[in-house]
């Protein structure tokens, strides 16, 4: 089975998981107990709050079990194929009960279990408490960033519970840098049509309102994403549907951190399908707003001739099965650093989108 792979211009990768694929990844059920102690209710009002795709090319196969990043290309394949002896080499822990370190690929039973185990604070021993790109206390639509450069110590960054929204990551061998941006605080809202085309309206008579628009001149989407990937300050905020403008908490990509040729950078962009269709379809509900404005935006501050920007597209749990953002990989974002990912000194990151994983291609230089 092999993902759909784009190409976004010369050499830079926009790859998303095959629909065929995902029909291992998402239709199974969940392999661990769901929590009945933690309520998904604020998780829909959460991302109503606020988002959160070329050409065709080959790619490697990889066994059926095992998801992976190979020379660019993600992949999920049949059991015949071998798994690239370089890449085995790499150890990171993928069961929080395992005080060992696993080698080789996660399968998509531990990733489904692992992912929910963070987020209960499985590895904050380790790993310290996940850096969060929301706010808390109280929550609001305002984007956060979270930039940290590799040192010495491990860290994480988690964004759970995304269900329409995006999450950016960019990393370098040097740093990385992560944001989660709200679904309709970006992108607005558009009104909500029924099969023949009509608006849709409640009983009290109002208009109901759903997704974001996805249009080339919204002066907010510009405000609310593209002047923050670029840490532009905003000083005259456009209005949307969804209201005024919220100053972001953290700044815009350290381009210095990623602008050198030997940096090795990578961009990844987690965005939803539109309704109905599976995770890794060409058909991304925000075409326009990452494929013309996102992408380019991330070319230009990227400063590099052939930078690496990957698309990884996913489908949005329905209200029934809400319960998945809580008990499996659904909707789960990670980031990863470990200086000593091998127990020998191996400094090396690792990035699981929902079921898609991704580890660094090669030992990360000393700080």
């Amino acid at each position: 089975m092999v993902p759909n792979i784009l190409r976004y211009q010369a050499l830079i990768a926009l790859l998303l998981v095959g629909p065929a694929a995902a029909s291992i990844l998402y239709d199974a059920q969940p392999s661990i107990e769901i929590r009945q102690d933690t309520s998904f209710a604020s998780c829909e009002a959460a991302c109503e709050l606020g988002s959160c795709g070329g050409l065709c090319s080959s790619v490697r196969k990889l066994k059926r079990d095992f998801l992976s990043f190979d020379d660019g290309f993600l992949g999920v394949a049949n059991e015949s194929a071998a798994v690239d002896s370089s890449l085995e080499k790499r150890v990171f822990r993928f069961d929080i009960n395992n005080p060992g370190y696993d080698r080789g690929f996660p399968t998509i039973e531990q990733v489904r279990s692992y992912l929910p185990d963070v987020d209960d604070g499985g590895e904050d021993a380790y790993f310290k408490v996940p850096l969060s790109v929301v706010t808390s206390s109280p929550e609001t639509e305002a984007t956060v960033s979270q930039e940290r450069r590799f040192g010495d110590e491990p860290f994480q960054i988690m964004s759970r519970g995304v269900h329409g929204c995006q999450v950016i990551v960019v990393v370098s061998d040097r740093a990385v840098w992560m944001t989660h941006l709200w679904e309709s605080y970006s992108n607005g809202k558009i009104p909500l049509k029924d099969e023949k085309g009509n608006t849709v309206v409640d009983k009290q008579g109002n208009t109901v309102m759903t997704h974001g628009k996805d249009t080339l001149d919204d002066p907010a989407f510009d405000d609310r994403i593209l002047k923050f990937l670029r840490g532009v300050e905003v000083t005259n905020p456009a209005m949307n549907e969804r209201g005024g403008y919220i100053q972001p908490v953290g700044g815009g990509i350290t381009a210095d951190l990623y602008t050198d040729r030997s940096d090795n950078t990578q961009a990844f962009i987690f965005t939803p399908v539109v309704d109905g269709e599976s995770a890794g379809s060409k058909n991304i509900l925000y075409n326009n707003g990452v494929n013309k404005l996102i992408i380019p935006t991330l070319m230009d501050i990227l400063n590099l001739r052939n930078p690496k920007i990957v698309v990884v597209s996913y489908a949005r749990v329905t209200r029934e099965k809400e319960y998945l953002l809580d008990s499996s990989e659904r909707g789960h974002v990670l980031f990863q650093f470990d200086p000593n990912s091998d127990n020998n000194g191996k400094r090396a990151w690792r990035l699981i989108m929902e079921s898609a994983f991704i580890p660094s291609s090669r030992p990360l230089p000393p700080p």
